[in-house]
């Protein structure tokens, strides 16, 4: 269409005969816009010509005509001239944006593009199903596995043999201890559920699925602990361990302590104390191996439970009193818990952080992630990098690194339910870690990144991930960097879906 209108646009001139002595300097050609306005017959004709071979021979005006029938141009020829940029501004425009709207379902179903957007309304709702779990913990597990190969064992005690004291037994099924037990055991459960209708993950073998009438029933297994869904259930799901924080309190005496509004203050500097007071190594050990279990449901208190575990071999009272400081912390807290609420997006998003030489011993960084699907918090992690680092560009672009891997597998898992990604974002609060991510050419500030780290670059040249910028009141995983002030730390709290009460 916008070669037409270019083509429309040149002239020719035509004399109405070869001996015609106008001057051309003197012509002055209508526009097309004059010529739309003369009578149909005129637009089309050619040059005036005098039958008359008789009749002294007078010259007619001149005229020009278009490269273009009238008829062959597709707009309105008063519109005015459109270049090739305002052309390409007008389609990419509406190309988005629909101008009319659909009266009916009738009317819209005409429409490819109204089809394809309710079909991915639809596909919308499918994703946001709503799944009611449950868990169950098989006790003999290993104990029902049938084995492919020849297993013999010696008479335990307590089924010894006296008659026969040299034989063995031979094992039809598995026990605890054989190195082929969980195989068998994984075995016979798939082929029980196979058996039943239910298919295989293509990405995750541990994965078990099957639909019935709408009705979409999951079955995830992790050796004995089985977890089962439906797409059934009427509200969110929480996740907390109540229970589980008010043995700790009880166990470690400090259920009557008073309670504190975060887990570490904002002054705090953890360091090896080498002239500080020597405390028992079990008990120090002891509370940094229930904090870090409690850390699966409880992610605002990351942080500082693995600045403390860093000083498990050589503990100190400075580091007892920052423990203590964190379980003051759950007594005010008991009541929090994950939610994962229902009927909400599935965009697919990660945040990565780091702190600048955070560890006084060592002067290491510690790298912090969060990925996010929709509201929910699905994974967080924190890893002390193996180097020291020379600037904040570096030990973010590494940090993004892990989200990178992190979520590419997210991608790959949620794909046998049915969800697809097209380029994932993560947020990160250093432009020159963006711009490295972007730009090879940045050797000044990459030369000291190993190689295994631009495996972040090849994904967003490939259009998989693609990073932004994110201010730091808005970077969510700055809860797991560093001590923060109450607002700032509630308000975080909040942000990655822990909410509840006392």
């Amino acid at each position: 269409m916008g070669f037409g209108l270019e083509q429309a646009e040149q002239q020719t001139v035509t004399p109405a005969s070869d001996s015609g002595g106008t001057d051309p300097a003197t012509i002055t050609l209508e526009t097309e816009t004059e010529i739309a306005a003369e009578d149909q017959n005129s637009a089309h004709s050619d040059h005036e010509t005098d039958d008359d071979d008789d009749s002294p021979f007078v010259p007619n005006k001149w005229k020009h005509q278009s490269s273009h029938p009238l008829d062959n141009i597709l707009t309105n020829i008063k519109s005015g001239i459109q270049t090739r940029k305002s052309l390409h501004n007008f389609c990419s425009f509406h190309s988005f944006l629909s101008t009319m709207e659909p009266s009916n379902i009738k009317a819209a179903l005409t429409d490819a593009d109204w089809i394809n957007a309710m079909q991915e309304e639809l596909g919308q709702f499918e994703r946001n199903k709503r799944i009611k779990l449950f868990q169950m913990d098989v006790k003999t597990d290993f104990l029902n596995g049938y084995l492919k190969e020849e297993v013999f064992v010696e008479q335990p005690p307590g089924f010894f043999n006296n008659d026969f004291p040299n034989h063995v037994f031979k094992l039809d099924k598995a026990l605890y201890g054989l190195k082929q037990a969980l195989r068998a055991w994984y075995d016979r459960l798939s082929k029980f559920l196979i058996e039943n209708g239910f298919r295989r993950g293509s990405v995750d073998k541990t994965l078990f699925l099957k639909s019935k009438g709408g009705v979409l029933l999951v079955v995830q297994i992790y050796v004995d602990d089985i977890i089962f869904g439906s797409t059934n259930r009427s509200e969110g799901i929480k996740i907390h361990q109540q229970k589980y924080i008010k043995e700790l309190l009880k166990r470690f005496g400090m259920e009557t302590s008073k309670p504190i509004s975060t887990p570490m203050a904002t002054t705090t500097k953890l360091s090896s104390d080498e002239n500080g007071k020597v405390i028992d190594v079990t008990i120090y050990r002891g509370m940094i191996g229930s904090l870090l279990y409690l850390t699966a449901s409880r992610p605002d208190i990351m942080f500082s439970v693995c600045a403390c575990a860093r000083f498990q071999s050589q503990p100190r009272e400075s580091h007892l009193t920052a423990i203590k400081r964190i379980l003051r912390y759950l007594i005010g807290t008991q009541g929090l818990y994950l939610w994962y609420p229902l009927d909400c997006n599935f965009d697919l998003r990660g945040y990565s952080d780091a702190d600048y030489a955070g560890c006084l011993v060592d002067r290491k960084n510690t790298s912090r992630i969060a990925t996010f699907v929709g509201p929910c918090l699905v994974t967080w992690g924190s890893k002390k990098q193996s180097t020291v680092v020379l600037s904040t560009a570096e030990i973010k672009y590494v940090a993004a690194t892990l989200v990178c891997s992190q979520l590419l597998w997210l991608k790959q898992q949620l794909q046998d339910y049915g969800v697809s990604f097209s380029c994932i974002p993560i947020f990160c609060d250093n432009t020159s870690a963006i711009i490295i991510s972007k730009n090879p050419a940045q050797h000044s500030r990459t030369k000291h990144i190993e190689i295994r780290h631009h495996f972040l670059r090849d994904n967003v040249e490939k259009g998989i991930i693609r990073l932004e910028f994110c201010k730091t009141e808005n970077q969510w995983a700055d809860i797991f960097t560093k001590p923060l002030a109450r607002e700032s730390f509630e308000m975080l709290r909040l942000e990655i879906g822990l909410i509840g009460g006392t």
